[in-house]
């Protein structure tokens, strides 16, 4: 998701400087701590534990370190593929009925205990990447401040608790089920179905059949995300206020029927869709037409054009294109002179893109142009001064040919372009 960090932020990643980090240890001391299972000394006063063992103890060993704790609000396991291997752990940190964040990703027990719903001040469940869970408690239902579930990775899930729509306060799941229509069960609908729901992923869900039943009642959902799914899938929903649409390795999606209703679409992303020859006709004519702002594409199969002469008409919006990685992409129509607000476009690593549409000098707001290891004929016509295509793209203030960046100056008594 490496382009997505670049133009929108789904999810957010944050690096600290040192001496901040170092402060914010110092002042956090001693309610938050690092620490094994075989730590010897733990604080009373601790309210924060990341535990940081590479493998599993002995169950004594566990009881022994827990018995250690008091009134703890976070369990966290930072280390990879190292969560709780048995159900007793999890059974014995239920009892800190304060706990407003527990991870336990990476796990492998089979049952999370349905006194799961004691945790009443929980807002952060981490299950994913357990691959034995077959099924959730209802009773995680009743977590009524829960506002992240992370069910991702979970292979074995094969159902969605009944009741897991009434979680008034879930705002950002992530799923993976057996289920042949995600959140779809008649059972689990009704009146206050996900009404807080902002941010949806489903991934490996390779069972899914069809996402029409169970989006259709996500009427505040923000983002949607659809990843490493390889059953035929279809989409027809409607979905008024998504506003980032994200689709990655799902090779059988069909998209011919798509969505309906995006009135506030900003951002649209595909990844890896190798039957996809040209972008789907409900994203350029539909009402997203008017308010896309960020589009990606990444797709190594078949994709060779955005669209057709005058299908880019209606992007009035659009600010940013970025396409990559796209062996059978070949040009850009002259239809791009219709994108008046298009301030960045990349085409990456797309080895038959070989000259740029005379409509290109028409783009008096793009501001950013970068082309890497596409055609080496394109790098030779966007050469300045010299290069057939110089003058459809001499008015963008920075360019970047396989790795040279050249910068245009607002002085009009120097030289132009500079390296």
């Amino acid at each position: 998701m490496k382009v997505v960090e670049e133009i929108q932020r789904v999810w957010y990643y944050f690096k600290m400087h040192d001496l901040v980090h170092d402060l914010a240890l110092s002042v956090a001391r001693p309610e938050c701590t690092m620490i094994t299972f075989h730590g010897q000394n733990v604080s009373e006063r601790v309210r924060h534990v990341s535990l940081l063992d590479t493998h599993w103890p002995e169950e004594e060993d566990i009881l022994r370190f827990v018995g250690k704790l008091r009134d703890v609000r976070t369990i966290w396991f930072p280390m990879v593929k190292a969560g709780p291997t048995n159900e007793s752990f999890v059974t014995n940190v239920l009892r800190f009925n304060h706990m407003g964040v527990l991870d336990l990703t990476n796990s492998s027990f089979e049952v999370l205990p349905n006194s799961i719903c004691s945790l009443k001040h929980l807002r952060y469940l981490n299950l994913s990447n357990n691959d034995k869970i077959k099924k959730l408690p209802n009773s995680i239902s009743k977590l009524h401040l829960l506002q992240i579930l992370l069910l991702d990775g979970c292979i074995s899930l094969e159902e969605l608790p009944r009741d897991i729509g009434k979680m008034m306060s879930l705002q950002h799941l992530e799923v993976t089920t057996k289920e042949t229509s995600v959140l779809g069960n008649e059972k689990k609908e009704g009146k206050g179905y996900f009404n807080s729901l902002r941010l949806l992923c489903i991934r490996q869900c390779n069972y899914m059949e069809s996402l029409m039943k169970g989006l259709q009642s996500l009427t505040v959902l923000r983002t949607l995300v659809i990843a490493d799914c390889y059953g035929r899938a279809s989409l027809s929903v409607e979905l008024t206020a998504l506003e980032t649409l994200l689709i990655c390795n799902c090779a059988n999606l069909d998209l011919s029927y798509g969505f309906g209703g995006l009135e506030r679409l900003q951002v649209f992303g595909i990844w890896e869709l190798p039957y996809l020859v040209t972008l789907p006709h409900w994203l350029l004519q539909g009402p997203s037409s008017n308010t896309l702002r960020h589009l990606l594409i990444h797709d190594r199969g078949y994709f060779q054009a955005l669209t057709d002469e005058e299908g880019l008409l209606n992007l009035t919006s659009l600010e940013t294109v970025v396409i990559e990685e796209c062996p059978q992409f070949s040009a850009v129509p002259e239809g791009m002179r219709h994108l008046t607000a298009l301030r960045r476009l990349d085409i990456r690593y797309c080895p038959k893109f070989s000259a740029l549409p005379e409509g290109m000098r028409h783009l008096s707001s793009l501001r950013q142009l970068k082309i890497e290891e596409c055609n080496k004929m394109l790098t030779q016509r966007c050469q300045p001064r010299i290069g057939e295509d110089w003058n459809k793209i001499a008015h963008v203030l920075d360019i970047c040919l396989d790795g040279i960046r050249f910068s245009r100056t607002n002085n009009r008594n120097e030289n132009p372009f500079h390296l």
